[in-house]
């Protein structure tokens, strides 16, 4: 398979994929890893103790990232939730530039070529998004890009499209995901990355695909979760009320749309 070209050391980049009893879909995330096109690729899978075949399937593919060359580590234990398990993969990454990928997503096959590269043209960059094909029952995949702007993270909660987000490491070595919140500590995490004033850089390419459904369908929970980590960064009670309220009416007034459309 070939490699995009490059003028790129070729920097150490570890993937994490979280699981937990996700038998129908996790082959198509490691498929996704395996067939990268860039070729120094670190990969931790951090399942939650599965009871289906996860744990068979994982073990499945162990030979063939050895024959790919590509580092493969795994454990299987509990975890505290989603973000538990993604500090356990980040604390246990050696590669400079840091990937999530969830078990129910995938990769496009120059995903992690295509960010070196650009982390290579804007090296001050820390952390790197693009856009994602969101593919629906019934429905065909559609694209969707970014509204990166911190004043829409304000209002509309995570308009940045987590499955595509690349970080450099050392970001991570100061800010963690708080794993008091269950669904929305990435919106925490990318607010606290607009705060330190890391530099964000946007690359209009598909990097990754997501499948509907799954936790971030929770929308009640989604929305007190935002609602109190705006109050936790500081922003003013009437900015945080008025963002909340903001945010249900355009995420309601998007469904009544879905469903006259359906």
């Amino acid at each position: 398979m070939a490699i995009e070209n490059s003028t790129i050391s070729d920097p150490l980049v570890t993937i994490v994929t979280v699981c937990f009893n996700s038998e129908p879909t996790l082959s198509d995330t490691m498929n996704s890893v395996l067939n990268q096109t860039y070729p120094n690729i670190e990969y931790l899978i951090i399942d939650g103790g599965s009871k289906d075949q996860t744990l068979n399937i994982i073990r499945s593919f162990e030979d063939k990232f050895r024959e790919r060359k590509i580092l493969f580590d795994w454990i299987s234990e509990p975890d505290s939730g989603i973000y538990n398990a993604m500090n356990k993969g980040i604390h246990r990454s050696n590669g400079e530039i840091i990937g999530i990928i969830n078990s129910d997503d995938w990769y496009d096959p120059n995903a992690i070529a295509s960010a070196v590269n650009h982390f290579t043209l804007y090296p001050k960059a820390m952390l790197l998004h693009g856009n994602l094909v969101f593919h629906e029952t019934k429905k065909p995949p559609r694209t969707i890009k970014p509204k990166s702007q911190k004043s829409a993270l304000i209002w509309q909660g995570m308009t940045l499209l987590h499955p595509t987000f690349f970080v450099k490491s050392e970001v991570y070595e100061i800010l963690k995901f708080d794993e008091r919140y269950q669904l929305v500590a990435d919106y925490k995490f990318l607010m606290e990355a607009f705060k330190a004033k890391y530099p964000i850089t946007y690359l209009d390419k598909i990097l990754s695909h997501m499948r509907a459904g799954g936790a971030s369908e929770a929308f009640y929970q989604r929305i007190v979760e935002g609602h109190r980590i705006r109050r936790e960064l500081g922003f003013g009670l009437i900015v945080t009320w008025l963002s909340t309220f903001y945010r249900v009416g355009i995420t309601l007034a998007s469904r009544i749309k879905r469903c006259i459309r359906n």
